[in-house]
Order: structure tokens, then sequence, then C-alpha cells
């Protein structure tokens, strides 16, 4: 690789110190971007979470009421 050759972009040229794309932002991270969204729009937001936070629940549940049942199940088999 000589000196005109940019490892920012991979053009020849200019070096990394002249590429234009050093004073480009960094992309934002996936909490500022869900702030992002959240900020813009409030209600869907809080349906979205909603929903996940009734999806957990029910996956929950239910591990919950198959370990019941397991347990349970020699109690209701001994009593018939």
């Amino acid at each position: 690789m000589n000196r005109d050759y940019c490892i920012r972009c991979g053009r020849q040229g200019h070096t990394s110190d002249e590429c234009s794309l050093k004073h480009r932002q960094h992309a934002p991270t996936l909490t500022q971007r869900i702030d992002r969204f959240v900020t813009r729009f409030p209600g869907v937001a809080a349906l979205i979470f909603l929903l996940a936070l009734s999806l957990g629940a029910s996956i929950v549940g239910a591990i919950d009421l198959d370990d019941a049942m397991r347990a349970a199940q020699p109690v209701v088999f001994r009593s018939v």
C-alpha cells in the first residue's frame, strides 16, 4: 500500500488523516435508538412494551403451570 491510500474509506488519492469520513459521527447505539423511538412515538412504544410484558408473563405463567401440573400429577393418580 502506498502513502496515498486511505484506510478509512479504501480509496486512493488521500491518507486517512485527510479523509472526509474522519469527522463523521458514529452510528447511535441501541439504547440511543430506543430512546429516540420512544420520544418520537410514545404511544406505539407503550403498546410494544405492554405486548412484550404480557408475552413474557404468559411464557412464565405457562412454565409455572407446567411445573405445577407435573408436581400435582402423582397426587391425582393416587387419589383415583
